[in-house]
């Protein structure tokens, strides 16, 4: 039995000493993950610190740039100076910007202070509404001369409307650019100065000054911007610097004594009406250095001269079209009414809109029948009476005045002069004349049908 007993305790010992080996081994087994879950973890959270800091850098990155983008201390303001006059003002970045009148009793001669509150000016004007810096938008004739401080870099717009008294101004050079409007109406103004830093001038910005007679644009100038001396009566020359890359729609329309101009030769765009309504012009000068434009002759071309832009309106007598000309442009000759003649080469495949409107003058034209003829080409052309028709070919065909009105004034030589047309001369090339080519000439005495005509349209 105690052999048994022994043997049995053995066994029970072997067993649990056999068990807490089993226990050890888990144990050591539960030690192991444990580590390697601890190490995925900081792995895992080392990540997410990682993506933190990233995130709070990025954060931090943006809102530097905001702060060093945005200005800072945007405020109104106002300051009163010793003539008494307040100044209503934003504060940004430590500048005196779109600076205006808001109390005070004016006097004939404005200041505009240097500082406000010991912040420079850096712009004047309301900006963004038609009021100018008096806060007006009424006629004023009190102000006759303004000071500007040097500290000034932009003019707002409208910063001078309707200063009608205003005779005088001399815009520093520490100024860029000229906004929208901002001397629009300032009848009174004949003396005008622009500093040698300014880059653009905006729209209308001298619109209705009729007192200025003389204009200097300095060579920093890049752009002038549509109807900028629109119906500057005084105006007799004008000159446009090098620098100067792009004129704007009717910048000189109406500008009714202006009798030369001359263009730099870095223009590269002129708008549309440009010279529309200068009624004195009698030549236009391109600096033959200029790779877009050309002249000859006072007439306006392109480089090449195979379009003719424009011609001065003042021309006078017969005028003939350079024989590399292809396309005759919108408006080219309107309302030049002192010419009586014009010969057209063959080599004209085109007349645009409007390109020979109010040419009331004309009592002779030379023209190739195979020339397309855009809207109101010869619009109150009203006094022709003979028409020299060449080129080889078929003639187009033209309208009746019985179809639209726009159809008719768009392909029709001289509608308006129909009644007063006594000669037409066919060229010998031609082969065909067109429909409604002379419908209703009647007052025609006299025309010549070559032998080379086979076939003449309907209603011709």
């Amino acid at each position: 039995m105690l052999f048994r007993k022994s043997t049995n305790e053995k066994i029970e010992n072997k067993e649990k000493k056999q068990m807490s080996k089993e226990t050890i081994t888990t144990e050591n087994k539960k030690e192991k993950l444990t580590f390697k879950d601890k190490l995925k973890n900081f792995i895992k959270n080392k990540k997410a610190v990682a993506m933190v800091i990233e995130y709070i850098l990025t954060i931090e990155c943006f809102t530097m740039l905001f702060l060093l983008t945005t200005p800072t201390d945007v405020k109104a303001a106002t300051f009163t100076d010793e003539s008494g006059i307040t100044w209503a003002y934003t504060l940004s970045n430590n500048q005196a910007t779109n600076v205006y009148k808001s109390g005070g009793t004016l006097t004939s001669t404005l200041t505009i202070p240097a500082y406000l509150n010991e912040y420079p000016v850096v712009s004047i004007g309301r900006n963004n509404s038609s009021y100018n810096i008096l806060n007006s938008t009424a006629n004023n004739t009190t102000i006759t001369e303004i000071v500007l401080p040097e500290t000034l870099t932009s003019i707002g717009n409208y910063a001078f409307y309707n200063c009608a008294g205003l005779t005088s101004i001399v815009i520093p050079n520490s100024v860029t650019s000229i906004g929208n409007y901002t001397f629009y109406n300032c009848t009174g103004l004949t003396s005008v100065t622009i500093g040698s830093s300014v880059t653009s001038i905006g729209n209308y910005v001298f619109q209705n000054c009729t007192g200025i007679t003389s204009i200097e644009i300095p060579n920093s100038v890049t752009s002038i911007g549509n109807y900028v001396f629109q119906n500057c009566t005084g105006i007799t020359s004008i000159e446009i610097p090098n620098s100067v890359t792009s004129i704007g729609n009717s910048a000189f329309y109406g500008c009714t004594n202006l009798i030369s101009i001359t263009l730099g030769n870095g223009v590269t765009n002129i708008g549309s009406n440009v010279f529309q309504g200068c009624i004195c012009l009698t030549g236009i000068i391109v600096d033959p250095n200029n790779i877009n434009y050309s002249s000859e002759n006072g007439i306006l071309y392109n480089k090449e001269k195979t379009i003719l832009i424009k011609c001065p309106q003042a021309k006078t007598g017969k005028v003939t079209i350079l024989d590399s000309v292809t396309s005759i442009g919108n408006d080219a000759f309107s309302q030049c009414i002192g010419l009586t003649e014009i010969g057209i080469p063959n080599s004209v495949v085109s007349i645009e809109n409007g390109g020979f409107r109010g040419c009331t003058g004309l009592t002779k034209i030379t023209m190739p029948g195979t020339t397309t003829i855009g809207q109101n080409a010869f619009y109150n052309v009203t006094n022709v009476e003979e028409i020299i028709i060449t080129g080889e070919g078929s003639m187009i065909d033209y309208q009746s005045n019985s179809s639209s009105q726009a159809n008719y004034y768009q392909h029709t030589v001289c509608y308006q002069s129909r009644n007063k047309i006594k000669i037409i001369t066919i060229g010998n090339s031609l082969t065909k004349i067109g429909n409604y080519a002379f419908y209703q000439c009647a007052e025609l005495t006299e025309i010549e049908i070559p032998e080379g005509v086979t076939s003449i349209g309907n209603y011709a």
